[in-house]
């Protein structure tokens, strides 16, 4: 899923697209709110949205609450560390077991003053031409490359992005979370 993000809604955003995605994967689109507007404002509340967006550290918390209310066989974790070399094959790991994955983009200056910070959906990750590569959706197309539904990045080996952002900005992958199925669901025993 690709929804367009409003203001400062590329958090809420891109993990509704996520949910979506996974709810419908499990016949279980049925448990969250069918309008897309509804599913992001639900979320900005899990997520502690503010017009400055949301905290990395509510990401989790903002998810399980959600999964919670929602009654969905899923569980929400981070995925490795800022500057974890093995990152991308622990996103890609992620995603072939069918799991749902964010990545935290985080802009910095040529001085490595922060410049802000974007979320955005993973679709796919692996090693291509001798490079590690992201495949994102981004719900805010115009912030990132050539503004398709599906962009592909490389990524270097500190999870820099060294053709997303315009000149003069560096964007590096600092987090990346995923929502996966729980046992109970992958096992048969779920609905």
């Amino acid at each position: 899923y690709d929804q367009d993000q409003r203001y400062n809604e590329c958090g809420p955003t891109s993990v509704a697209n996520s949910f979506r995605w996974l709810a419908e994967r499990h016949n279980l689109g049925d448990r969250i709110p069918r309008d897309p507007t509804d599913l992001v404002d639900e979320l900005k509340g899990d997520l502690n949205w503010s017009p400055n967006g949301v905290s990395h550290r509510n990401m989790i918390s903002g998810k399980s609450a959600f999964i919670d209310r929602h009654h969905l066989p899923f569980e929400a974790h981070q995925i490795g560390t800022d500057r974890d070399p093995e990152l991308i094959k622990k996103i890609r790991d992620e995603i072939a077991r069918g799991q749902a994955v964010e990545a935290w983009l985080t802009f910095r200056n040529a001085s490595g003053t922060s410049m802000g910070a974007h979320l955005v959906t993973v679709v796919g990750a692996g090693f291509s031409n001798g490079r590690n590569v992201i495949s994102i959706t981004d719900p805010d197309s115009a912030s990132g490359g050539n503004g398709g539904t599906r962009d592909v990045y490389n990524v270097n080996p500190t999870n820099y992005l060294p053709a997303y952002a315009p000149d003069g900005i560096d964007t590096f992958i600092t987090y990346a979370y995923a929502q996966s199925p729980t046992q109970e669901l992958t096992d048969g025993t779920g609905t």
